[in-house]
């Protein structure tokens, strides 16, 4: 998947996240309408103006229904860390699109920017290239660590046999930190890793490619 593409899938998941916010957020204020107007009413139902004359209070069923619970309801709390986290991804975004277009305007031998990655993580600055020189030389093992970092490269089959086994109950958990620590080049044909680095390429931001005929 190209990055332009990866970014038109995140702009469109953020516009959901904008819309189910715009919704949560408006049925939250008719929420908290409902409880004042339920808290008025009751304060009007237990006032006694016979009070002072000893007389009982008197009593007035409330409309709402005494099994409604408020633990539906958004709190302030909740309402804050949604917006942070949408904050969070679109700054997350911007950060990385400023950074693949300065990449996109490098020369040859000029440093190359770091990308974060999905999670807003910064690779090992060691395995990361230090310009398009670099790239270009990159070695097998180190661009298949920042293409699975990037998530640019699909499973392994030990990888997909762990998972479905997982899925079928026949494992507890599927142990992929435990395979990602045994990722070798042998895992990988050469067609990926030539189309791993293209994917990479693209995601920096720069025009390097292995790869014939790809944009």
């Amino acid at each position: 998947m190209s990055s332009i593409e990866e970014l038109q899938i995140k702009i469109k998941a953020l516009e959901e996240l904008v819309a189910k916010q715009t919704k949560l957020i408006s049925r939250t204020g008719e929420q908290v309408l409902n409880l004042q107007v339920q808290s008025t009413s009751d304060k009007v139902a237990r006032f006694n103006p016979y009070s002072l004359t000893g007389e009982q209070p008197i009593k007035k069923p409330s409309k709402f229904s005494k099994h409604e619970s408020t633990e539906d309801y958004a709190t302030n709390e909740d309402l804050v860390q949604l917006v942070g986290e949408l904050q969070g991804q679109l700054d997350l975004i911007e950060e990385r699109s400023i950074r693949r277009l300065i990449n996109s305007n490098k020369k040859p031998s000029d440093n190359l920017a770091p990308l974060f990655n999905h999670d807003g993580e910064e690779p090992d600055l060691s395995l990361y290239p230090k310009d398009i020189e670099a790239l270009i030389k990159i070695e097998d093992i180190n661009l298949i660590k920042l293409a699975r970092f990037y998530e640019l490269l699909p499973p392994t089959q030990e990888e997909r046999s762990k998972f479905e086994e997982y899925l079928e109950g026949k494992r507890e958990n599927p142990d992929l930190e435990e395979v990602e620590k045994e990722i070798k080049i042998d895992d990988y044909s050469k067609e990926e890793l030539i189309e791993a680095f293209d994917r990479l390429a693209r995601f920096i931001g720069v025009d390097a490619r292995r790869g014939e005929d790809v944009w």
